[in-house]
């Protein structure tokens, strides 16, 4: 009986390889792979609502603890303690627009500060696009649409926070 072969994972696009680049040289040389998704996640989320657009192509699928970009994930699955190593980011290509390099250091900023436990509930947000697909074991796609639409969600909770803090 021959063994089926497994399917090449898709190659990491140069808009991607150059996010993921970004948010580790911006968080430091502690950066997990939990917390990279978690970024990954919200840039492409902020991107596609403030402008209309994909910081990159690649898609992500709802995991148990969130989005992930799958890919990404397996290239870098083998590192020890799920740390990524700058060394290992050296090797990533890709250039980003300065809008879209703007973004993702703003969004490195204030979500990089956040502890994976309210990354992981932010991700997971009442009625967004995680909750919407998610079912165990599966890994279903995020579709694009749905996650612009987590950015319209995080600013009508944002808006609530600040009338509440009144």
């Amino acid at each position: 009986m021959t063994a089926l072969a497994k399917p090449k994972p898709e190659p990491l696009s140069p808009a991607l390889q150059a996010t993921a680049k970004l948010i580790c040289q911006r968080l430091g040389t502690t950066t997990t792979h939990l917390v990279l998704q978690k970024l990954l996640y919200f840039c492409q989320m902020f991107h596609l609502g403030m402008h209309n657009e994909a910081v990159f192509p690649d898609d992500f699928q709802a995991w148990t603890y969130g989005p992930v970009q799958a890919e990404l994930y397996h290239a870098l699955k083998d590192e020890p303690d799920f740390i990524i190593p700058p060394e290992t980011l050296a090797q990533f290509r890709g250039d980003l627009p300065a809008k879209s390099t703007k973004l993702v250091n703003a969004v490195s900023k204030v979500y990089g500060e956040k502890s994976i436990g309210e990354l992981i509930a932010l991700a997971h947000m009442k009625g967004g696009a995680w909750e919407g697909v998610y079912e165990p074991m599966r890994n279903n796609l995020i579709p694009k649409p749905l996650i612009k639409k987590d950015f319209e969600i995080a600013l009508a909770l944002e808006k609530q926070q600040k009338n509440v803090s009144r």
